[in-house]
């Protein structure tokens, strides 16, 4: 078992290698540049949907109080206004996770080929120590590379995105009214916080859980692989209580997390209404001391360009890979292929050996 237990936990022994430098990675990727232009443009498209959409949706709720006859007549205009932003925003999503799906792919596989030719050039001592085993090996080789593509295509695409709404939203609200503008962008990082946790609870805390259910997984896997020796030696009892308090750890987690979610979702759902009394409190008296400046439908076009905005933030930041993972894959990645070994097989360099020539033994 102890055996076991460090052929497959021993890459993790020892201080983790430095994290390469962003820009050598992003010269990986480099020969896939036009689909990542094409992706960041998606995304900057994709982060402009929400705050013009605040402005479609103000006016059409000043339509609904004109007279009848006039309200159809503004409804047929405004209505599909709506579906035209729906099919802006949904094209650029798809040129945002096409573009740049499809350079993290060829990113992928350029890695994979790279670590797969760095293995087999190594000397055999390399597969001798414990850290270096087939398990190891071929789960670098299965997870590293994809995960390194999710701290450069994908993060690039949320940062883009994300800036490209923030700029929208307080160009839309500071035009419209910068006072009110002031005092809602103050609740701004509480709901994306709050959007950010809430997202992060429902995707689950299997991260947590990970390195528990593994060790589950060993015991698992080391009972049945060696069922005849378990059967003879009546050992089922033991593998069973092992197996039992591997996963008493994550069980208790469960339970924890049940409440720790109920709590965030409860807290998401107060901050947004918190963030409608007060924008709605100091825009009513707006309207009642400034009606000649500000009306009710610049009032709905701050709050919606700021608090629908800032809600979509932080769902999508939920999503993005986490970008400690990428970098310390990326590091384990590149410390494969900066190891030059002592006898490189791959290496043309060097004195080649020469077919002696046939001597004749007869003149």
């Amino acid at each position: 078992m102890e055996e076991f237990k460090e052929t497959a936990e021993g890459e993790e022994d020892g201080p983790p290698p430095p994290a390469p430098p962003v820009i050598r990675v992003a010269k990986m990727n480099s020969p896939e540049w036009k689909y990542i232009l094409l992706g960041t443009l998606g995304a900057a498209g994709a982060g402009v949907a929400m705050p013009v959409m605040s402005i479609a949706l103000a006016r059409i709720l000043r339509v609904y109080g004109e007279p009848c006859d006039e309200m159809q007549d503004s409804i047929a205009v405004w209505a599909p206004v709506f579906v035209y932003i729906g099919i802006g925003a949904g094209l650029f999503e798809f040129f945002k996770t096409f573009f740049l799906g499809v350079a993290g792919e060829e990113l992928t596989a350029r890695l994979r080929r790279l670590v797969f030719r760095a293995m087999l050039r190594q000397d055999m001592g390399y597969f001798d120590d414990s850290r270096h085993s087939t398990g190891v090996l071929t789960t670098r080789l299965a997870t590293d590379a994809s995960d390194v593509q999710g701290g450069l295509g994908a993060r690039l695409g949320a940062i883009i995105q994300l800036s490209s709404t923030l700029i929208a939203a307080l160009t839309i609200s500071f035009y419209f009214d910068w006072e009110m503008t002031l005092v809602t962008v103050a609740f701004v990082p509480l709901i994306i916080v709050c959007g950010l946790l809430e997202m992060r609870s429902l995707a689950g805390h299997t991260t947590k859980n990970k390195k528990l259910m593994e060790e589950a997984g060993k015991v698992a896997v080391e009972a049945v692989e060696n069922i005849r020796t378990v059967a003879q030696l009546n050992i089922e009892e033991i593998f069973l209580k092992k197996y039992h308090d591997c996963l008493e750890g994550p069980y208790k987690r469960a339970l924890w997390a049940a409440n720790v979610q109920g709590f965030i979702m409860g807290l998401s759902q107060a901050m947004l209404l918190f963030a409608q009394a007060g924008s709605f409190r100091f825009g009513g008296w707006q309207v009642e001391h400034q009606s000649d400046k500000y009306t009710m439908e610049d009032i709905y076009i701050v709050f919606g360009a700021i608090v629908f905005s800032a809600m979509v933030l932080g769902q999508s930041m939920a999503y993005t890979p986490d970008y400690n993972k990428a970098r310390q894959a990326a590091a384990r990645v590149f410390q494969l292929l900066d190891i030059v070994p002592s006898i490189d097989s791959s290496n043309k360099g060097g004195l080649q050996p020469v077919r002696p020539s046939i001597l004749s033994l007869y003149k």
